[in-house]
């Protein structure tokens, strides 16, 4: 797996965010979490101007709404705090 893009999915995935929630839940002094889906904004700066050199994300799906909200559930249902 290439370290700098990361496989479609993992984050994502059912099992990984549960994971992660209750990881976070567990640690009791989190104030907040924010779940920011991937977006590509800055892809032509990263390729043309300034680097020159490949977007590494440029395969990288970017999320749909409903699966960032249903994150974002999961983090509600143990009670974090999220945006």
């Amino acid at each position: 797996m290439d370290p700098v893009r990361p496989r479609v999915g993992w984050t994502d995935a059912p099992r990984a965010v549960d994971v992660l929630v209750r990881f976070i839940a567990g640690l009791g002094t989190v104030r907040r979490v924010d779940v920011l889906p991937l977006h590509e904004l800055g892809a032509p700066k990263y390729e043309y101007e300034a680097l020159g050199i490949p977007f590494p994300l440029r395969a990288t799906p970017v999320p749909y709404m409903a699966l960032t909200e249903r994150v974002r559930a999961r983090f509600r249902e143990q009670g974090v705090p999220v945006y």
